[in-house]
């Protein structure tokens, strides 16, 4: 992070309100457009597992998943791309991508077809644990040879993904539930 500490973009995870985010993402200094900035600059809605367990019928499901998935998907994308350095690192791109493809489908599903489109998402997230955490790992690396302390990176790391993987686990549930 060349013009700040990681404490600063670290600090700016947390508290960016939906004007911010869906302006200016502080990582890639890129405005989002369009849908992905209307759904990025929303809050998920909060399913405890026993509302999503009550969901019993498929059409209901379904009609949860095309308002939340694109909600979810599109804050994931944006927490990626607060990510400084993301343009180098090709691991934590691969997902942003899969991502946005999968926002795109989701929206553009038609009913009928709703189902393939979940088990595409679902094939293509199986290794995003494996491609997100190596990614970081390499940044981790890019950001202690520009002079960043170790506790910090760290710090960031373990922030960052953690709000990942937690958005990752939600998405899991709800889709897996429905198929």
């Amino acid at each position: 992070v060349s013009d700040g500490s990681l404490r600063n973009s670290l600090g700016s995870l947390g508290s960016l309100g939906s004007a911010e985010r869906t302006a200016f993402l502080p990582g890639r200094g890129i405005a989002l457009s369009g849908d992905l900035a209307d759904f990025a600059g929303r809050k998920p809605t909060p399913l405890s597992l026993t509302e999503i367990l009550g969901m019993k019928t498929p059409e209901r499901l379904q009609s949860i998943l095309q308002e939340e998935l694109p909600v979810r998907l599109a804050n994931r994308i944006a927490h990626l791309d607060m990510l400084p350095d993301l343009e180098d690192m090709s691991d934590i791109l691969s997902v942003r991508g899969d991502f946005s493809t999968a926002f795109q489908e989701v929206r553009q599903a038609k009913p009928q077809d709703f189902k393939d489109v979940i088990r595409r998402f679902k094939k293509r997230n199986e290794d995003h644990a494996l491609r997100l955490t190596r990614g970081m790992q390499a940044w981790s690396e890019l950001q202690r040879t520009k002079g960043e302390p170790y506790e910090e990176t760290r710090a960031f790391v373990d922030s960052f993904l953690n709000r990942l993987f937690l958005s990752r686990i939600g998405m899991e549930t709800l889709t897996s539930q429905y198929l």
